[in-house]
């Protein structure tokens, strides 16, 4: 089931970077890349690579949003986990050094909102499903249905004056769906707050030059 999950992922063009296990999307010719896609009525425009360049212009390292999966078995049901996260690389395709990974990950996830975290599951559930209601993986003897809807509990407690509401999100009413994926301020800021990300990523290559010499 792994397998056939990795063979889906690859058809659709992303790449693994196997020290992560994490999936993303690649931009080989130096350029951002934005996916457009439809969640409601209206397109909605979702960011998932852009480059970080020095003062002459040279590649710093890129960004990607990318995701991790894996099949959970719950109550002898099986079950997609989508596990959103972000990936770096040196050119839009080589993953970055893991420790240098690490650094900016946790930089780029302390940014991140809920209701951001919450955009990107649906992003790539629906990405998975090639914008349809249901994702279908298959092989030469097998299909595995999954739907993009995800599994919901209801409990005693929340986030207080929280401005999505999850049962409406659920239920795909059109309001709801419009107010979550066509305004993401949170994801801008990710995007426009270079300047950190430089002196982190480059504090973390002299770093590693000192480990390698001293080695």
């Amino acid at each position: 089931m792994h397998a056939m999950i990795r063979n889906h992922a690859e058809a659709l063009n992303l790449e693994l970077d196997y020290k992560t296990s994490r999936y993303f999307l690649s931009s080989k010719l130096g350029k951002d890349r934005t996916i457009k896609w439809k969640p409601s009525n209206r397109a909605a425009t979702r960011h998932v690579v852009k480059f970080y360049r020095n003062e002459e212009g040279e590649i710093n390292f890129a960004a990607h949003r990318s995701v991790q999966f894996k099949i959970e078995t719950i109550a002898n049901d099986f079950f997609l986990l989508i596990a959103p996260c972000w990936s770096f690389t040196e050119n839009g395709i080589t993953p970055i050094r893991r420790k240098r990974m690490n650094v900016l990950s946790n930089h780029w996830s302390t940014r991140e909102y809920n209701s951001s975290y919450l955009r990107d599951v649906f992003f790539w559930a629906y990405f998975l499903a090639q914008w349809e209601d249901t994702i279908v993986i298959q092989d030469d003897d097998y299909s595995i249905i999954i739907e993009t809807k995800p599994v919901n509990a209801t409990l005693g407690v929340g986030v207080e004056n929280d401005s999505i509401s999850i049962e409406r999100l659920l239920s795909k009413q059109k309001d709801e769906i419009e107010s979550v994926f066509l305004f993401d301020s949170a994801e801008d800021d990710l995007f426009e707050k270079e300047e950190d990300f430089f002196m982190d990523s480059e504090i973390e290559e002299e770093h590693d030059v000192e480990e390698d010499s001293n080695g």
